[in-house]
């Protein structure tokens, strides 16, 4: 038998100058195991790979063209036609669901008519949660435009139910050193509305730093 693989040393190797990969996906496999080694399924946590996050669904589209994704989100369906705007991060970490609700256009239309309390709770047992969305680029240099990329990103998770007053954290690999982007969702008139910080303490650390591994497990609770 080999050695055990162990993703930090791995990315720890990777981080050096002469071991840069050339290619952006040869990052994928160990910052997936990373995140596995922290968001355990025995814990209930699945981590999606290219997992799309879809625009919201208009309300004026008629029941044939409109479903519901496994994270809850009232979404155009595919039936509809080759979809605009679709958003692709690396990665996805959600807690996770054995049956995620498949709601019926009537199902949709009695949520939209709940309050934010009751629509928090059908979020529960029904929908995947969403715990961090991941984007990774191969250069550090890539960094403040892969900033940009991820507040996109969290602004599209707000068409999410049960998202008012919640945090989402995006985190953002380029050449193994990272930044974190905080969104924060809160109802103003109305609608959703996305804020972004980005906590000064983690810019620019490397990913196997143990503040940030410390961070991650945090949001487990």
């Amino acid at each position: 038998m080999g050695k055990p693989f162990i993703p930090k040393r791995r990315i720890n190797w990777m981080m050096e100058s002469d071991n840069q990969p050339r290619l952006e996906s040869s990052w994928y496999g160990p910052i997936e195991a990373y995140l596995r080694d922290i968001f355990t399924l025995d814990e209930g946590f699945i981590i999606k790979p290219q997992a799309p996050l879809r625009e919201e669904a208009n309300p004026n589209v008629d029941a044939g063209h409109t479903s519901e994704d496994s994270m809850g989100g009232k979404v155009t369906s595919r039936k509809a036609g080759k979809e605009p705007n679709l958003m692709i991060p690396d990665f996805i970490v959600v807690r996770g669901v054995n049956h995620p609700t498949r709601a019926t256009k009537e199902d949709l239309d009695a949520r939209s008519e709940l309050n934010d309390e009751e629509n928090e709770e059908t979020n529960g047992p029904d929908s995947d949660t969403i715990i961090l969305v991941v984007e990774v680029k191969n250069y550090e240099a890539s960094r403040s435009s892969a900033a940009v990329q991820m507040s996109g990103y969290l602004d599209r998770v707000k068409c999410k139910p049960g998202m008012v007053d919640k945090k989402v954290p995006g985190l953002v690999v380029c050449g193994g050193a990272i930044d974190i982007c905080l969104a924060k969702y809160e109802l103003k008139r109305g609608r959703i509305q996305t804020s972004i910080e980005k906590p000064a303490q983690y810019k620019g650390l490397a990913l196997t730093d143990q503040s940030l591994e410390t961070y991650l497990k945090g949001l487990k609770m």
